[in-house]
């Protein structure tokens, strides 16, 4: 059964497992296009503020059965940055990695975000992690970092930035997974594809990619089958308000140039997070 919350994925990641690889392939545009980019719900504003730059809002769609988080809460006509929101999540539900759906609005102030709230309750990684009292459940989740280390290849595919903020990484006490969120910041030096990728990240996190190199090696493997005829179809799902012809062009290459240095852009973050390379 495929939650409402999460985007349709391929095969669970595992620690070597290459069951459902050549099916997984085949159904990559069924993985990117499963869901209209626009949402299709009703939502209504609950008050709530989610706090952040963007200035987030908490909203609920017409069934009250699922939550979002509405970027930006302020007028965004022109902002590209829903549409980074965007690609990222749908991104990673091809590469089989927890980044929570994103539905596009298309509202009188602007075009918006919204996140779907992944679980009933969410605790970002300060409450988990630096909490004294939380050693149960930080056990617990610091196990589950090992999956979710995979993450890493999603923010150097798109050149996420701000990856280092307790806020971006959630925990979903009912699934036992980390969600990462938050792409608003990627996508954006376009006339650099091949910058290197400097972001940091929180030393647990770097711990269990170590653990568990074959999570990143599969991601990998998955993006490199990230093929053009997808990326083109994938772009092709949104125009404006959104964004213009001529950006949307540019923002494919830089993922098309980024997917084909993939693997030497990882290799090139795990040297300086001093552990071994991904295999060639």
């Amino acid at each position: 059964m495929q939650p409402d919350d999460l985007e349709p994925k391929p095969p669970a990641l595992g620690l070597g497992a290459e069951e459902g690889v050549l099916s997984w392939k085949e159904s990559a545009l069924g993985v990117l296009l499963a869901r209209p980019a626009l949402t299709t719900a009703v939502w209504r504003d609950t008050g709530k503020e989610a706090g952040g730059s963007c200035r987030g809002r908490f909203y609920i769609d017409g069934t009250n059965e699922r939550s979002a988080v509405l970027k930006p809460g302020f007028e965004s006509h022109g902002l590209v940055e829903p549409f980074r929101e965007f690609l990222a999540a749908r991104l990673a539900a091809f590469l089989g990695l927890r980044v929570p759906a994103v539905e596009l609005l298309n509202r009188p102030e602007g075009p918006a975000a919204l996140s779907v709230v992944p679980s009933k309750v969410v605790l970002t990684w300060g409450q988990v992690m630096d909490d004294p009292t939380g050693v149960p459940i930080r056990a617990t989740a610091t196990k589950a970092l090992d999956v979710y280390s995979g993450i890493v290849v999603l923010d150097i595919l798109v050149a996420a930035r701000d990856r280092f903020n307790k806020r971006n990484h959630l925990y979903a006490t009912d699934r036992e997974e980390w969600f990462s969120v938050d792409y608003w910041q990627s996508f954006e030096r376009l006339n650099d594809p091949l910058t290197k990728y400097r972001e940091g990240y929180r030393g647990a996190l770097i711990e269990a990619a170590k653990r568990s190199p074959r999570i990143i090696d599969n991601v990998v493997d998955r993006a490199m089958g990230l093929d053009d005829t997808a990326i083109d179809a994938l772009f092709d799902l949104v125009g404006e308000p959104f964004v213009t012809l001529d950006l949307k062009r540019e923002m494919a290459q830089f993922l098309k140039n980024r997917r084909s240095a993939i693997r030497d852009l990882v290799n090139d973050w795990r040297e300086r997070v001093e552990f071994p390379k991904v295999d060639q």
